[in-house]
């Protein structure tokens, strides 16, 4: 398959993707999520140790924002890329639509992102659509080979 196949495949039908897949996007996402914060830690502690490794309030709060806007680009930037997918998503076979099945935008990626930083946001998982889901007018499938 060409990458413009991989980035404009059409799904016919869509099904959504069970809790189960879901569960392992989110694992899978936030291992590689981690190991990302965790090499950007390393970085800014190098580059900047005067604002990211000090015990003020201002450093911890600064810390907190860099670690939002990584969590925000990480999710925004590859299902923007890659039409709705992240590493779990690849790996499980699933996508992120809109509700009509047409591909999301990098606006609808941003808002799922963003959506996601929401506190509790995680737990909207048990409920039958999660809030960035909901919120933001799309839905992860499974996708259909043909």
């Amino acid at each position: 398959m060409s990458e413009t196949d991989f980035l404009q495949e059409v799904v016919q039908d869509p099904i959504p993707a069970d809790k189960n897949l879901r569960f392992l996007n989110l694992l899978v996402d936030t291992i590689a999520f981690y190991a990302l914060a965790f090499l950007m830690g390393m970085v800014l502690g190098v580059l900047a140790p005067e604002i990211f490794l000090r015990e003020e309030l201002g450093s911890k709060l600064m810390l907190n924002l860099v670690t939002i806007l990584l969590f925000v680009a990480y999710f925004g930037i590859l299902e923007g890329l890659t039409k709705g997918k992240t590493l779990g998503k690849l790996l499980t076979g699933t996508r992120a639509v809109k509700l009509d099945g047409s591909p999301i935008t990098f606006g609808d990626a941003f808002k799922r992102a963003l959506s996601r930083v929401v506190p509790f946001e995680a737990f909207s998982g048990f409920a039958d659509r999660p809030w960035h889901d909901s919120w933001t007018d799309t839905v992860v499938i499974k996708e259909i080979k043909n």
